[in-house]
């Protein structure tokens, strides 16, 4: 989840914006022949997507004290169990966003946290499996929703289930903080000082926290880390944990800890580490971005490199498939040697954003979420090489995706979504699908036009908007609704 975006608006614009605003104020499914395990209703959710356009930004539930299952596709005959449930990481570089959410912050009223009219100046959105987090032009993070695990970071003991449907302020991070990432049911931070604090499950040392501790409801600094960070992602796999997470550091290397069972760390052994872990093979990084059991990341050149799980071709090199071995070196991905601003990856697909504002996706894609204006991928074994997608050849500022959706931010301000509705995620359209409905062309989201960043998750996706202020649609709490029933109309965030 790294990104960095800008986009230069005439003043022109931003008077207009300004007098405008002065004026008046699932059931689940599973994927072809991947033999993938709902990971039921409750708490669902996966803002994990997200990305900081306004700055630089990237990108299962169970018994308290229990670690969820999950099933690992290391080794060559990890042949029958592919789910593509999508997590949400992003990583952007380039710098597009950055200045949307600056004229966002003017048109509101300035670069501060309140611009005047009840509402917070939001930069960037992320979130995990039933929970949202926003961080707002003041640094501050604020989460609502799920807490199982700890992952609303508000101090409070850790819970099976603790909801919010009001934005809270996590403890100690009021202030100071610059970049947000979120999957499963963790979070991570960069600080204003470059150093990284996470909270949220411990599973597969998740927090990289070397202990048998379940988790921390409390951001806690991560294990061994003393370099300069600049970019942090957060995975979570198809059961709901977070598998592992990486992070870029000032001397451009990519340290990942978390589960390592597809050799998604960039090594073959450990099979998990709490110990941050060197990428092998490849330097030069300037973000990074998790899926499920892969990671890749984005060069300076802006190039993409993926290593890890390819049993859904989701590492882009041409070669994926159910039989294809795991690979611990990074690889490059085909026609993406550079160009590329923003990678997202989704549990098992991916999706990088060019220089030119065009969206290409390669992996799993049997709820759409490849945006080929192909209803189902045909084959199981996923779209070996990157793909455009539909509509989208141009202007897209920035994209979040989690589970099985994508939405983009337009560079006129709007918001397109496509993939799996399972909650309402793709928003309120003009009657074209239905809760539970694939959609694979990117539909705009009826009722959000200023919006200056996007955010999705398991089952919701919000919006940052320009005069302040959160709206998002989907899986009740997670969206911020006072309601637990589906949301697809776009409503603001309580809190918010």
């Amino acid at each position: 989840m790294g990104l960095d975006v800008k986009l230069a608006y005439p003043n022109a614009v931003l008077l207009l914006v300004l007098s405008l605003f002065s004026a008046c104020t699932d059931e689940q499914a599973s994927d072809a022949g991947a033999g993938e395990t709902s990971p039921g209703a409750a708490g669902e959710n996966g803002l994990g997507a997200g990305g900081d356009p306004a700055a630089e930004a990237s990108a299962g539930q169970g018994q308290a004290g229990s670690t969820p299952e999950r099933s690992s596709d290391a080794g060559a005959s990890s042949g029958g169990a592919a789910g593509d449930a999508g997590a949400g990481a992003v990583i952007e570089a380039g710098a597009a966003g950055a200045s949307m959410g600056a004229a966002g912050a003017a048109a509101a009223g300035g670069g501060g946290a309140d611009p005047g009219n009840g509402h917070v100046l939001v930069k960037q959105l992320a979130g995990g499996w039933g929970f949202s987090c926003a961080l707002t032009q003041a640094g501050g993070v604020r989460c609502w929703g799920d807490g199982s695990y700890g992952a609303l970071g508000d101090g409070t003991p850790l819970v099976d289930s603790e909801l919010l449907h009001t934005a809270t302020n996590v403890a100690g991070l009021t202030q100071g903080v610059k970049k947000i990432a979120a999957g499963g049911w963790n979070v991570c931070a960069i600080k204003s000082d470059d150093t990284v604090v996470c909270w949220g499950l411990n599973a597969y040392h998740a927090l990289a926290i070397d202990s048998a501790s379940h988790g921390s409801s409390s951001p806690v600094a991560l294990n061994g880390f003393t370099a300069a960070a600049l970019d942090v992602t957060v995975a979570f796999d198809y059961s709901g944990t977070t598998s592992h997470g990486c992070v870029v550091d000032s001397a451009s290397k990519v340290l990942c800890w978390g589960d390592n069972s597809s050799y998604q760390l960039g090594v073959t052994t450990p099979a998990t580490s709490s110990a941050l872990i060197p990428v092998t093979g490849l330097s030069g990084f300037k973000a990074v971005t998790a899926g499920e059991s892969f990671t890749c990341g984005l060069t300076s050149a802006g190039g993409v490199n993926c290593w890890g799980s390819d049993v859904q071709a989701q590492l882009g090199d041409g070669l994926g498939s159910r039989l294809t071995p795991p690979t611990a070196l990074p690889v490059q991905v085909v026609g993406l040697t550079s160009g590329v601003k923003q990678v997202v990856a989704n549990v098992r697909t991916a999706c990088a954003v060019t220089t030119a504002g065009g969206v290409k996706c390669w992996g799993a894609g049997s709820a759409g979420q490849l945006g080929s204006n192909v209803a189902l991928d045909p084959d199981p074994g996923g779209v070996t090489t990157p793909a455009d997608v539909s509509g989208l050849s141009s202007g897209v500022v920035q994209l979040a995706g989690a589970y099985r959706h994508y939405c983009a931010l337009l560079q006129d301000h709007t918001v397109r979504c496509w993939g799996y509705n399972q909650n309402g995620q793709l928003g309120d359209q003009p009657a074209t699908i239905t809760i539970n409905q694939f959609e694979s062309i990117p539909l705009e989201v009826v009722g959000v036009s200023n919006a200056v960043a996007v955010g999705t998750g398991l089952s919701q996706s919000c919006a940052a908007l320009a005069t302040g202020g959160v709206q998002c649609w989907g899986s009740g709490y997670a969206s911020g609704s006072l309601k637990s029933t589906n949301q697809i109309v776009p409503t603001f965030v309580n809190g918010l």
